[in-house]
């Protein structure tokens, strides 16, 4: 029995606890709750209406049982910051709210010993997205990396309250940088085939999750150079100069790394392009049989 966090950290937990059934078979089911942190935090399709003064805490401790299946009583105490009463009264008002299957098993579980489990049926946008590429992004099929970014709904663990899932912070370190790679991976390949709005929306969903990442950033300014939109590549690099000067700050190494590959690009094609219009306009008098050709 699993009395200790599964190891290597909440992506290897969560990757172990969603692809112990076959890959990519696990969905969102509507018919079942599911917990929502690629966005604001929510249960969804609870079976019951939401307890009135403890849905935040509620919804708190679901997240926590999720992550750590197979621990008990105290250190759900330690996690929720509460006094042992007021966990009793959550997990009691929590059970009520999550209901039983269509077989009378009840969502939450809770072995003699006193561990908790969450009932299988019910899973996590994490979850999927941890199934959607699972092997690696640098392995998943593109339709599968698209998929697990259509997952996200706006920024991870939008509306975390100061001093709430302290217990989560590597967690949500863990989603951000996974949501990055999933990101730069899907990017890469569509710059590959020149699918330029493709990565746009890429990096617009993963500045979505990850606000104000410095590698999204800087990822975007790399598209939008390499679509030949030169004026909103330059746009980006003067937003991103001016927030940090506002700020007080420097710019992140890579951030000023993309700045400077984009601009000593931008050099050398506008050198390559004024060679390219005289060399065309050398050729055109050429097929006109101009003297100007032979003079010059």
């Amino acid at each position: 029995m699993t009395t200790e966090p599964y190891p290597g950290g909440m992506i290897a937990a969560a990757i172990r606890a969603c692809t112990e059934s076959k890959p990519g078979t696990a969905q969102l089911d509507g018919a079942h709750p599911y917990l929502q942190v690629l966005g604001p935090i929510r249960v969804r399709n609870p079976s019951m209406l939401a307890p009135e003064r403890s849905q935040y805490s509620c919804t708190e401790m679901l997240a926590w049982i999720h992550t750590h299946p197979g621990l008990g009583p105290g250190p759900m105490r330690q996690a929720m910051q509460c006094a042992e009463a007021t966990r009793r009264s959550n997990l009691s008002k929590l059970r009520i709210w999550m209901g039983k299957t269509d077989d009378g098993k009840p969502y939450i579980l809770e072995s003699l010993s006193g561990q908790f489990w969450l009932d299988s049926h019910v899973t996590s946008d994490w979850e999927q997205f941890c199934v959607l590429i699972s092997g690696g992004v640098e392995t998943a099929p593109t339709s599968a990396l698209e998929a697990a970014l259509g997952l996200i709904a706006g920024e991870i663990f939008a509306d975390r309250i100061i001093h709430t899932y302290d217990w989560a912070n590597e967690w949500v370190q863990d989603m951000q940088e996974t949501v990055l790679a999933t990101v730069r991976e899907f990017v890469t390949r569509c710059l590959a085939q020149q699918d330029y709005q493709g990565a746009r929306k890429a990096c617009a969903v993963g500045l979505t999750a990850v606000p104000g990442c410095p590698e999204l950033l800087a990822l975007r300014m790399v598209v939008e150079h390499q679509s030949g939109n030169h004026e909103q590549a330059t746009l980006h690099m003067v937003h991103a100069t001016r927030w940090a000067q506002e700020q007080g700050v420097g710019l992140a190494p890579c951030l000023v790394m993309a700045i400077q590959q984009i601009n000593e690009q931008s050099v050398f094609l506008e050198d390559g392009l004024q060679g390219r219009v005289e060399r065309a306009r050398l050729s055109r008098l050429r097929e006109v049989g101009g003297e100007g050709v032979r003079g010059s």
